[in-house]
């Protein structure tokens, strides 16, 4: 980053989205709920803030905002690196540890191959260690990836049992167990999509279909390439689950979000509310180990609230931030019925650097052809939000977001599609040190992008093109967890 005086400045540390003490970070790991405390474990190397030697490091919060550190849970042994995995309450005790235990799932990686293991913890997740049987699940022959397992507890009519879902090269694979030790191949899918690219870090989860009764199951995929905006990318499908078998609405994969830095996204076993909540990492592998570094490297998306809502293509997944995002909210700014351009520019002269900001955009096709929204503005420097109203498309644009020599691939810009709803629409940002997170039409749309803009970028312009638009309302937030 280059500051006023032309003096490389490295970006500060994000307020309210979680990153590591030190050193790098990536996937999102073992999340679980249990004792009042939400665990976030991650892959971590501790030594330095480029990708290597895998541990999980870990952290909890109580309200998925505020996070306290604690020590690495898991750390390399004879058996390899520790990749990516999850995490469950084992409340009967079925795998040995006691009832109630921690019990982490994971890939053990190393020359050998890669193979599932087994840690456990009965101290509420303050110390943990790996199960002397380990590993309880090796690779197939001739597999050399086999890779992340997401493990949760399936019950119907009385019966229940363990499943696994693991990422194995362009296939993915169910397994069942009856005490997380032995487990038993079931099904196995080949979803598709236009590249050829490996699949990591499964997710399957069921949601309810807004305004309905309907349970729908989700099957959500860490995609090496063909992501929307380049690299890779979060997709998903929408199906059935038998507790054996994931049978998918259609082969074609949809995408979760549709920026350029959404990764590896994990949801949170055993959520007391029965919410479905997740987290993701905010990087793309095009250029995670060349962004800006001061001694830490790894962003997580803000924690999302998830849900399905009826489109005339089928479900289709919704993200919204969780709500208690909202207690860290100070106003700044509110306003009704805007019209622009107007006699000024409504955010002429505000400042702030970490802010949630909705817009409520009446859509006048004859009236204007877009809206933009600058955020993080300064010199030269701003991210661009824009609305097309014509195209019924978002977008974000960071090609003037400050820094981007590190890669010739980040000053990109991405879009997905918005149609209004009764002739509105929504569109929530949230801006912190080095990010934006964009919401449309309450999560039915989204894009994460990493932008590094200079110290003191913390302006907003507002301007419509082509005519006049009508903002119903708008609200600015300062945002201080």
């Amino acid at each position: 980053m280059i500051d006023e005086r032309g003096a490389h400045e490295p970006p500060g540390r994000p307020r309210f989205h979680f990153t590591p003490p030190a050193g790098w970070l990536n996937d999102p790991n073992g999340l679980v709920f249990d004792g009042g405390e939400y665990h976030l474990c991650y892959q971590h190397h501790p030594d330095d803030d480029v990708w290597g030697p895998m541990h999980w490091g870990h952290a909890v919060s109580r309200d998925l905002v505020r996070w306290e550190h604690l020590p690495v849970a898991l750390a390399p042994d004879e058996l390899g690196w520790i990749y990516s995995g999850s995490a469950v309450v084992d409340h009967d005790g079925t795998a040995g540890f006691g009832r109630g235990a921690l019990v982490a799932v994971f890939t053990h990686a190393s020359a050998e191959g890669q193979a599932q293991s087994l840690a456990f913890s009965c101290d509420r997740g303050r110390t943990w260690r790996t199960d002397p049987g380990n590993p309880v699940l090796p690779p197939p022959a001739g597999e050399p990836d086999f890779r992340d397992p997401k493990v949760f507890r399936w019950s119907q009519g009385g019966a229940s049992h363990w499943v696994m879902v693991l990422a194995a090269g362009r296939r993915v694979l169910v397994h069942t167990s009856p005490d997380l030790r032995h487990w038993t191949l079931s099904s196995e899918l080949v979803p598709r999509i236009a590249e050829e690219a490996s699949w990591e870090t499964p997710d399957l989860f069921p949601l309810r279909v807004d305004g309905t009764g309907d349970e729908r199951w989700v099957l959500s995929l860490g995609v090496m390439a063909g992501a929307p905006s380049g690299g890779t990318g979060t997709g998903y499908l929408v199906g059935d689950f038998d507790g054996h078998v994931f049978t998918p609405d259609g082969d074609e994969v949809l995408w979760a979000d549709h920026g350029p830095d959404f990764y590896a996204a994990q949801s949170w076993n055993d959520v007391p509310s029965g919410e479905r909540v997740w987290i993701a990492w905010m990087s793309n592998w095009r250029y995670a180990d060349r962004v800006p570094s001061t001694g830490w490297r790894g962003v997580m998306t803000v924690s999302r609230r998830l849900g399905l809502t009826r489109t005339a293509g089928g479900p289709r997944l919704t993200q919204v931030p969780v709500a208690a995002l909202d207690a860290c909210r100070a106003p700044r700014l509110s306003g009704h019925d805007v019209v622009l351009p107007g006699a000024g520019d409504v955010l002429d002269g505000v400042r702030c650097r970490h802010f949630d900001l909705t817009l409520r955009i009446r859509v006048d096709r004859s009236a204007a052809s877009h809206l933009e929204l600058h955020t993080m503005v300064g010199g030269d420097e701003r991210t661009a939000i824009v609305y097309d109203l014509a195209a019924s498309t978002l977008s974000i644009d960071r090609s003037r977001a400050g820094t981007a020599a590190f890669h010739r691939e980040h000053p990109t810009s991405a879009a997905a599609p918005v149609e209004p709803r009764d002739g509105r629409v929504t569109v929530r940002v949230l801006g912190d040190e080095c990010s934006v997170e964009v919401f449309a039409n309450d999560g039915v749309a989204s894009l994460s992008a990493l932008v590094y803009p200079a110290p003191r970028r913390d302006g907003f312009a507002l301007r419509a093109a082509g005519g006049t638009v009508v903002l119903e309302t708008i609200e600015l937030f300062e945002l201080s967890p």
